[in-house]
């Protein structure tokens, strides 16, 4: 999994066939799925006396990755079946739900003892789970966000959270921070402000 965090790695992973020495060697990707299994992306095979035939394989289809590990096999097909049985189970049962957050989700709040009267709340874009499959429509999103906020407060400050749960449990959240800072109201910019807006009107 985390090898698979560095996307160039199934540049390579996925070469079923190349040759070294102008053509005089040849190398056979000893994964079989690469070429027989549709969306595989890897990873890796290996063998020795004490643990069998083992092979971590890995696949994407429709922005869901999945990885099969299978260790202790008594021949190499049979890793690569039981391999294609875990990851078709996978494939079949489950699905990526890919939430999007929307400005207008989050509120303006008020500030207190600030030059400005609200601040604005802002969150990444999106966020993804593995759900079964006819769940996705069921994520459930509760927000944690204080009423008010007093000043000063730096922009990309956090204060609070959007958890997000299915079927009582809780699947990850997201943090809420704020998009601009608002500086504490002095005295000297307290009457600054009253200049300004009896010499505008």
């Amino acid at each position: 999994r985390e090898l698979l965090k560095h996307k160039d790695i199934t540049k390579y992973t996925t070469v079923w066939m190349d040759s070294l020495r102008d053509g005089k060697t040849e190398l056979v990707n000893t994964n079989k799925l690469v070429r027989f299994y549709d969306g595989a992306t890897g990873l890796k095979t290996g063998t020795t006396s004490g643990a069998g035939c083992c092979l971590s394989a890995s696949a994407t289809r429709d922005s869901l990755s999945l990885i099969a590990v299978v260790l202790g096999c008594d021949s190499s097909n049979n890793r690569f079946q039981d391999a294609k049985k875990m990851l078709n189970y996978g494939f079949s049962n489950y699905g990526n739900a890919t939430i999007k957050i929307s400005q207008d989700e989050l509120p303006e709040l008020p500030v207190t003892k600030g030059t400005k009267a609200t601040v604005t709340l802002t969150s990444n874009d999106s966020i993804s789970f593995l759900v079964t499959k006819g769940k996705e429509g069921d994520i459930q999103k509760s927000y944690d966000i204080p009423e008010r906020l007093e000043a000063p407060i730096k922009a990309g400050e956090t204060i609070g959270t959007i958890t997000f749960s299915l079927d009582g449990k809780t699947l990850g959240q997201l943090p809420v921070v704020t998009s601009n800072a608002v500086e504490k109201m002095t005295y000297s910019k307290g009457i600054l402000r009253v200049l300004s807006a009896l010499f505008t009107k």
